[in-house]
């Protein structure tokens, strides 16, 4: 599916940060959505979208830094492990991946190779070989725990591009 571009309003949201190699951080994600569920339930807070993550930092194959949220209606107060902020305004390129989870990094890697063949500027710095990423969200829209046809999960792939 070829992306799309589109543009976001800010978007509040309730994270928890995690660094980590690739399997370290899609290991830890049930436990801390769970986590962050629970959290957002005691303190009365409405999810308000499909959970994320979002990369904050990428050196690949071995360190990540993430933010696991869920987005709110409005900005909470955080406290020492859940961390409140916002996903930028702007524009992005989406696409809709549809499939297992497993196929997220070939999809990730096709929807940046489109970017860098129709002269896409990311909103990103590259610092002593780290990218530092505005905003780099994958929205888990399906719940696997609705639908058990991993074939017919959707994620929707957002990266921040430079207007």
């Amino acid at each position: 599916m070829q992306p799309e571009r589109t543009t976001r309003a800010a978007q509040p949201y309730a994270a928890v940060a995690l660094q980590g190699g690739m399997a370290e951080v899609v290991g830890a994600l049930p436990e801390i959505f769970s986590e962050l569920s629970a959290w957002l339930a005691t303190h009365e807070i409405a999810a308000a979208g499909a959970p994320f993550i979002t990369y904050k930092s990428i050196r690949m194959p071995h360190c990540m830094a993430v933010e696991v949220g869920i987005p709110t209606a409005a900005l909470a107060p955080a406290d020492e492990r859940v961390r409140c902020d916002e996903l930028p305004a702007g524009d992005y390129l989406e696409t809709v991946y549809v499939g297992h989870y497993d196929g997220l990094m070939d999809a990730t890697a096709a929807q940046l190779q489109w970017g860098a063949d129709h002269d896409v500027e990311w909103d990103m710095q590259v610092r002593e070989g780290v990218e530092h990423w505005a905003a780099r969200l994958e929205s888990y829209v399906t719940d696997p725990a609705s639908e058990p046809d991993a074939a017919k999960w959707q994620t929707r792939l957002a990266i921040k591009i430079n207007s």
